[in-house]
């Protein structure tokens, strides 16, 4: 990454044979499952050695696959979506620093390295956030950013405690060595990138970012790092006996997340709501111990949410920038390959069989049911997938059955191959990735049995998600916006920021009192007071000069008339 290219077409070139290079060198690594770990030192001091080690795998290079793919699909769809920008270079120059602060963090074992990746993406993402620079953007960016750094607070604790062990390598160490506290911090790193509950606010915010930028950050790179930090020291968290915590945390944000996203108007941020739905899955997964199938989930997710960001990026281009989906509709006469992309990647996202998704969800639901006798935590898992049908069935419907609002003097066609081609190259892997990762990634076929009924619960839940989405899209009712304000993230948002309005009242106090007759009798009356005698004194000795002048001159006058 060191060699960055100076054009954009250059630049998605390098980064798809990089992608082809690592997916061949995975495919030579597979069959024995060899891992490759390659060591460089610098220097020692005392009893601690710093080396930058690098770990190649099966896992590192398939995610790192996946990630230099979907940027080269990315670069691709700017040249048009941003085509009147006249800093395009400087923007594509930025979202390779974001791919090589991600290569840092997928191939690196030490936690420095870790810690540079983990920054880099921390600070790239301020600066994408905030690239159209105005108000709303910039307050975005500063929310993403400081809920962003509470993660890297503990990441830096928890590289001070490492010290203890004499190595940053997390991996060549028995687990018995890590310290409790490192641990901790190293999930609450995790929790705060990958926006789970409580920190899921700056997700939705960080919509305010170009619609490429956000294809990748909500894909692949940003919000998926912490799950993959977490996937790395799965084994050694498992020992800490806190899954029930974290599974907690990530069926709350799931559920969370679904229910705003089936009230929410704006498409950018229904698509925003959907992958947290989906990294609150991931979680459950990993704190379950089913570390592959959280793998094998975010790799399937990676594809087809680029694709629906893409094809959402596409309408809200042609829309005259509208984002709001009550404008949308008759998208098969005007961008009909956009609808659909737009459409398999929702039924993907629904878990429809024979699909990306359904190969990952089912499976996640099925061992889930077979390991676990937890009735709420299967109840809310079921809740959490079938609420995926619901606001997947609204943008379906309000792209192609909904009569379009918008402007008739506005047409919408799609007249560029260029946002057309990185879409054609992901509807492929949002169709087939999900069966052949199922191969590559799983060991073996996993058979699970089950009787009939709970084996088609999955469908059923996709099935009766549709339909109850297909109902709220038919009707207007009338206490949606009385629900969007209950369940508005749970008043995340509202939290997060400022708390204005429930101190009004002292306000107002503050205003009577403090800043009223308080003020007046103490510091600020004095003040007045002082000023204005002051300026009297002022006012008395101005143009003194012409005063003693006039003075000398009556008084000569009264001595020369009356010596």
């Amino acid at each position: 990454m060191f060699l960055l290219p100076s054009t954009n077409r250059t630049s998605m070139i390098f980064l798809m044979l990089l992608s082809s290079f690592m997916l061949l060198t995975m495919l030579a690594l597979l069959p024995e499952k060899k891992v490759m770990i390659l060591q460089f030192e610098f220097f020692k001091t005392l009893s601690t050695t710093f080396t930058f080690p690098i770990i190649i795998d099966m896992m590192s290079l398939l995610f790192a696959a996946t990630v230099m793919f979907i940027s080269a699909s990315v670069i691709t769809y700017s040249l048009d979506y941003m085509s009147n920008d006249h800093t395009m270079k400087k923007f594509t120059l930025t979202i390779l620093l974001f791919v090589a602060s991600m290569m840092f963090l997928i191939f690196s074992l030490n936690m420095i390295s870790i810690m540079l990746g983990w920054d880099g993406l921390g600070l790239v993402s301020f600066i994408l956030v905030a690239y159209y620079q105005n108000s709303k953007t910039n307050a975005a960016s500063m929310l993403t950013a400081l809920s962003n750094r509470l993660g890297d607070a503990a990441l830096l604790i928890a590289l001070g405690l490492m010290v203890q062990s004499s190595s940053w390598n997390f991996l060549m160490h028995p687990t018995s060595s890590f310290n409790k506290t490192m641990l901790l911090m190293v999930i609450l790193a995790a929790l705060t990138k990958s926006a789970q509950m409580p920190f899921s606010a700056w997700l939705p915010a960080a919509m305010a970012a170009p619609t490429p930028v956000s294809a990748l950050v909500h894909s692949s790179t940003l919000v998926t790092a912490g799950i993959y930090l977490l996937i790395r020291f799965n084994p050694i968290i498992n020992k800490l006996a806190i899954n029930t915590p974290l599974m907690i945390i990530g069926l709350l944000t799931s559920i969370m997340a679904s229910l705003t996203g089936c009230l929410e108007n704006n498409l950018k941020k229904i698509v925003a709501l959907s992958t947290l739905s989906q990294l609150g899955i991931m979680l459950t997964t990993l704190s379950m111990g089913f570390t592959m199938l959280s793998f094998f989930h975010l790799l399937t997710h990676a594809t087809f949410k680029a694709l629906l960001f893409l094809a959402c990026g596409k309408i809200i281009h042609e829309s005259n920038s509208s984002q709001d989906i009550r404008t949308m509709g008759y998208l098969m006469l005007s961008n009909p390959f956009t609808l659909i992309s737009l459409n398999t990647s929702n039924f993907a996202l629904c878990g429809m069989p024979f699909l990306a998704g359904f190969y990952s969800k089912d499976l996640i639901y099925e061992t889930s049911i077979m390991l676990f006798n937890q009735i709420s935590m299967i109840s809310m898992l079921s809740l959490a997938i079938g609420l995926s049908s619901v606001y997947s069935m609204r943008m379906m419907f309000s792209s192609t059955i909904n009569l379009s609002n918008n402007s008739p003097l506005h047409t919408k066609l799609e007249n560029s191959s260029k946002t057309i081609k990185p879409m054609f190259n992901l509807i492929l892997p949002s169709i087939m990735s999900g069966a052949l990762l199922s191969w590559l990634i799983l060991d073996t076929p996993m058979m699970i049995p089950l009787p009939l009924h709970l084996k088609m619960t999955t469908i059923l839940m996709m099935l009766s998600g549709l339909t109850f989405g297909l109902i709220i899209s038919s009707h207007n009712l009338k206490y949606k916006q009385y629900l969007k304000l209950i369940l508005l993230m749970w008043h995340l948002p509202s939290l997060t920021s400022s708390l204005s309005m429930p101190l009004m009242k002292q306000s107002s106090l503050m205003k009577t009192v403090e800043s009223g007759w308080l003020e007046f009798l103490s510091v600020q009356g004095s003040f007045s007071t002082l000023l204005s005698y002051s300026s009297k004194i002022t006012k008395s000795q101005t143009n003194t000069m012409s005063t003693f002048l006039i003075l000398f001159i009556l008084s000569a006058l009264l001595t020369h008339i009356y010596p």
